[in-house]
């Protein structure tokens, strides 16, 4: 006697093979993708069928998580974050000081100067992290070892306003997870002091 079948699969009653009991198989493949025993589930083919092709779909996930090219969002909201950050901390400190110290001559053009004249900078991290395989696909241009963060006030001549911008920038980058970056502070050309994070 069928199930709607007109004697098809008489002997289960069944029309429907996903209604069958899951096969050894599947339930092999569930155990594999899985570690869990799923034989005393009770599951048919077409439902243990799902299981597996849902666990398929989580372990490619994670595959794709685990490559370089998941980084590559990840680590533009983090330049991008850091960025920020920096033009944030280098306006707080214009706003803290808004007093002219002296003017900077820059051809026939004089720049007010609001502080002791120098720069900081973040040296790279070694080419072999992630961060900076991404960073070199992404920014073939930059050249040396400097980490260039494009804020707002890269141009200013300040030296504790270039301090402030990138010790903010390393905040961000640290705590994102991208280490071995650096900071340096130039007060004249050619002496170098690094400021320990």
């Amino acid at each position: 006697m069928g199930y709607g079948d007109g004697g098809k699969l008489h002997n289960l009653g069944l029309s429907r093979r996903d209604l069958l009991p899951a096969t050894k198989r599947q339930l092999s493949t569930l155990y594999k993708l899985t570690r869990r025993d799923h034989t005393s589930a009770g599951l048919t083919r077409g439902r243990a069928s799902e299981l597996i092709d849902e666990a398929i779909e989580r372990k490619e996930e994670r595959r794709a998580r685990s490559e370089p090219g998941h980084f590559s969002r990840l680590y533009e909201v983090v330049l991008r974050q850091a960025t920020q950050a920096a033009t944030d901390a280098a306006r707080d400190w214009l706003v803290r000081h808004p007093e002219k110290k002296f003017d900077v001559r820059v051809g026939d053009v004089s720049v007010p100067c609001h502080g002791v004249v120098g720069d900081a900078f973040l040296r790279k991290p070694p080419k072999s992290t992630p961060f900076m395989k991404w960073f070199a696909s992404e920014h073939p241009e930059s050249k040396g070892d400097v980490l260039v963060i494009d804020h707002e006030y890269r141009d200013r001549w300040e030296r504790d306003l270039h301090v402030g911008a990138q010790a903010a920038a390393l905040r961000v980058l640290k705590r994102q997870g991208v280490s071995d970056v650096r900071l340096y502070v130039r007060e004249e050309p050619g002496e170098n002091s690094r400021i320990q994070p």
